[in-house]
């Protein structure tokens, strides 16, 4: 019984027109498939509500054979369950395509927020913030795609300044940081971002959020102050 192996995979051969399907024999409709032109991905035919369906599951080198296998197997369970996989990829691409980016609610923010409650220079230091560090880095992306990790290394970016090859600037890091908090929060209330803010300080022990860049050499000197005197 053959079974679709990266050996195999890897001695697959270019058909001279079209394209060329191997199948497993061990998981039904799985099968790796060939083109002319020697692209090859993983597939899994299958059928719902008696049409017959074809979902790719990815291409090859960026799945291996387990781990196209190990797909296949999960997709046929949803499959058994009453759930036809390929409507269900669909249906996430259009969603992902309707969502709001970062842009998007960096828009809202400053018309709902930052211009009905915020003073003149609050507004220009605000659409700074957004034009020249937030929105060159994460304007284009859709909310749920962003994570604490994102909001991280824009703090960082900006702290390190090289956005303008000069020093160090922790009090503008804090300060988009502290926007992009709100924007998220406010992303939650307005039901444009599901689940925990990305952008949430973290706690007092370090963890679980973004760490506050010291600003100025005495919280330098207190922090250290604090550290002595809580060892034991």
């Amino acid at each position: 019984m053959k079974q679709v192996t990266q050996r195999l995979v890897n001695r697959l051969k270019a058909p001279a027109t079209g394209n060329e399907i191997v199948y497993d024999g061990q998981v039904s409709g799985f099968g790796v498939r060939i083109t002319a032109a020697g692209v090859i991905a993983f597939v899994l035919d299958y059928r719902f509500a008696g049409l017959k369906r074809r979902i790719t599951i990815g291409r090859s080198p960026e799945w291996s054979a387990d781990a196209a296998r190990d797909e296949a197997i999960e997709l046929r369970k949803l499959i058994r369950n009453g759930e036809d996989p390929l409507e269900t990829r669909k249906e996430q691409r259009e969603g992902l395509i309707s969502e709001h980016t970062v842009a998007d609610l960096a828009e809202r923010y400053m018309q709902e927020h930052v211009i009905a409650h915020n003073s003149k220079d609050q507004q220009r230091n605000n659409r700074s913030m957004l034009d020249k560090d937030i929105l060159p880095k994460l304007g284009s992306r859709r909310l749920s795609t962003i994570t604490l990790s994102d909001i991280d290394r824009l703090h960082n970016w900006v702290n390190s300044a090289r956005h303008e090859g000069k020093k160090k600037t922790p009090y503008r890091a804090n300060r988009v940081h502290s926007l992009a908090r709100s924007m998220f929060n406010k992303a939650i209330v307005w039901g444009w971002y599901e689940g925990r803010n990305p952008a949430r300080a973290a706690k007092k022990d370090g963890t679980d959020g973004v760490i506050r860049f010291l600003e100025n050499p005495r919280e330098a000197g207190k922090l250290n102050y604090q550290r002595s005197n809580s060892r034991p």
